[in-house]
């Protein structure tokens, strides 16, 4: 992998309508993955992993760090992921990913404090904290002590698509 030039990896996590915990984003496939439960998904057309298998893969790849993405505001969720990498000893090379989005004006927060949950569960896993205003990203490490930092923007919001207009 360093070959390619790839450090680190991110993938996207969530539950399927059983509470099996998967790799795969939310909404992007028809039908939505998160409506259908694991054992009709494992006979599928779809190739998905699970978060267990994907972590027995992680195991194997000394050479990568990886951010899994929560993809549900669910502190179940969290459980789950911080449980199966602490199980793994992976806490060192995996980063607890979440969205955070403060747009001055607005109550737009999504599931950054996730990542306190994760903090709680067990304080050496490493968090990952997508900001969209980096002028408040100051305050933001204060509140939420993430291990690292990106900027993002949510793609698809009513606020985002209002100030790309805007610009």
């Amino acid at each position: 992998s360093y070959r390619l030039g790839i450090s680190g990896i991110e993938v996207d996590v969530c539950f399927t309508s059983d509470r099996k915990a998967i790799i795969y984003h939310p909404r992007s496939t028809k039908p939505d993955l998160t409506h259908l439960t694991w054992p009709v998904i494992e006979n599928s057309i779809f190739d998905i992993m699970s978060l267990d298998s994907f972590l027995d893969l992680v195991t194997t790849l000394d050479d990568l760090q990886f951010c899994i993405d929560l993809k549900q505001d669910l502190n179940s969720l969290v459980e789950t992921a911080v449980k199966a990498v602490t199980d793994r000893g992976l806490q060192k090379r995996i980063y607890l990913t979440a969205f955070q989005c403060q747009v001055p004006g607005f109550s737009l927060e999504s599931n950054v404090e996730l990542l306190l949950h994760a903090k709680k569960i067990n304080p050496t896993i490493k968090t990952h904290m997508i900001v969209v205003w980096p002028s408040n990203i100051l305050k933001l490490a204060k509140k939420y002590r993430p291990d690292a930092i990106s900027i993002g923007w949510l793609q698809d919001s009513f606020v985002s698509k209002l100030v790309f207009k805007l610009i």
